[in-house]
Order: C-alpha cells, then structure tokens, then sequence
C-alpha cells in the first residue's frame, strides 16, 4: 500500500521481472478495504517517519492483520528506535517480540 502510484508501478514491474504473482499493490492513503484478519505481515519499512495519521494506520493495519500475524518495522535516523517504540505502544494494539538489528517486530495484542 503507498499513497504514490509511482511506488506501486515500481513494485509491480519488479513482482513481474521476478516472477511472482502474489503480491497486490493498494493505493491508498490509509484505508487499505481488506477484509479483517486476511494479512500475515505487514512490512512498515521506512514509511513510519512519513505517515500523517500514524495511531489510524496502526489501527487498520491491526484490523486486517490475522490474529497470529505481525508487524515489522525499523528505525533509522530520521526516527529513533525510542519513538518508535512510543508511536506504537500508545496504541496499546501490539507487543514487542524481538529486535533484529533496527528491525522491530510486533504481534498483535
């Protein structure tokens, strides 16, 4: 999901060099219109920092992801791990599971 068509394209184009026919682009700029608990992972890289409504995405992405399902994101300069941690704990929606590196992953709560 990117609210850029441009990003979308580029995924696109690289899922079909690849070869790989299970990935599904949405544009959008917060309501992804999944079904609820229908997603395993949701990847949040690099994204965080450029979010507006950061506690609405988290809300949805929470929604759709399945019950064992998680989310991964990484911190990086532009947003430190301590922020992170506090955007999406005052969510009170997801757990810290383990830290690999600047990669954060969560389950949900």
């Amino acid at each position: 999901m990117d609210k850029q068509p441009l990003a979308l394209k580029k995924v696109e184009e690289k899922a079909e060099r690849e070869g790989l026919h299970n990935i599904y682009t949405i544009l959008s700029d917060g309501n992804t219109g999944l079904p609820d608990e229908s997603i395993d992972i949701v990847l949040l890289y690099g994204v965080l920092p450029e979010i507006e409504d950061k506690e609405f995405i988290l809300k949805e992405l929470h929604r759709v992801l399945k019950p064992s399902g998680y989310l991964s994101t990484r911190y990086c300069f532009r947003m430190r791990k301590e922020r992170v941690l506090e955007i999406i704990g005052a969510t009170d929606l997801y757990s810290l599971v383990e830290q690999k590196g600047h990669i954060l992953n969560f389950k949900k709560k």
